[in-house]
């Protein structure tokens, strides 16, 4: 888990490398806050549902949460997603307070910097003003479209194991 809390986990298929088994857990407060985006910014919130998806549908996948949302693909972490008032999401290949799951590693240039950066650049998120890259991190506002969420999704699903 991501902040030492004792989460239950979900129904979610678990992710298993060697006898280490990977859950996918969704703290009550990460729920509150991704349901918040429904109103606010709905590309995003149907972004992070499908993810929480993925995870039950590809055991491969699993999640970690307590405010924000750490991504994983079997021992490997890919990628922070941290929502952001007034609605915004930052995606970040440093997880929150440098805390993984224990048994995982770092491995975000599987989704980040290029990528991540060539759907961003596919879709024009730059010069429309939508996505900005300070560096590695990316953001993304309430005008991103639902097209680019949904292009995420599918490079994330086709990362290999």
């Amino acid at each position: 888990m991501t902040t030492g809390q004792h989460l239950p986990p979900t129904p979610a298929n678990p992710a298993s490398i060697g006898t280490i088994r990977f859950t996918t857990e969704l703290a009550p407060e990460y729920g509150e806050r991704r349901n918040r985006l429904a109103q606010t910014f709905p590309a995003a919130h149907r972004f992070l549902s499908d993810l929480e998806l993925l995870c039950t549908m590809e055991p491969r996948f699993h999640l970690g949460t307590a405010k924000n949302l750490h991504l994983y693909l079997g021992d490997r972490f890919l990628c922070y997603i941290r929502m952001e008032k007034p609605a915004s999401l930052v995606v970040s290949p440093v997880p929150n307070a440098n805390h993984i799951k224990v048994g995982t590693r770092p491995d975000p240039g599987a989704l980040m910097p290029r990528p991540m950066n060539e759907v961003v650049m596919r879709h024009k998120g730059y010069s429309a003003g939508w996505a900005r890259r300070p560096g590695d991190i990316f953001t993304f506002t309430e005008a991103t479209p639902a097209a680019f969420f949904t292009d995420l999704f599918e490079l994330i699903r086709a990362t290999k194991d």
